[in-house]
């Protein structure tokens, strides 16, 4: 048999939780160095209209695709509440 779980003492918890802070920190800074390293490269080649360009056309796309989901879904739903009714 095993044994009943056992709470995690306050120094557990604390000692989790800073690792999980210092976890969260190191991931910040490699997202903002990956996001400098990005923006000095597309200012580097030169290309900076062109790349927002091709965000701002991305962004669109989705927000369609996303509009049509909700439209799927909006319509399963209420297909669903009228067959309970």
């Amino acid at each position: 048999m095993s044994a009943p779980n056992k709470k995690p003492t306050m120094m557990e918890m604390k000692n989790a939780v800073t690792n999980v802070i210092r976890h969260v920190d190191q991931l910040y800074q490699y997202v903002q160095s990956l996001d400098l390293t990005l923006s000095e490269y597309i200012k580097f080649k030169s290309d900076e209209t062109k790349f927002n360009d091709h965000c701002k056309n991305i962004v669109e796309k989705q927000k369609k695709e996303d509009t049509k989901d909700e439209l799927v879904l909006s319509n399963e739903r209420s297909s669903t509440t009228d067959e309970n009714l």
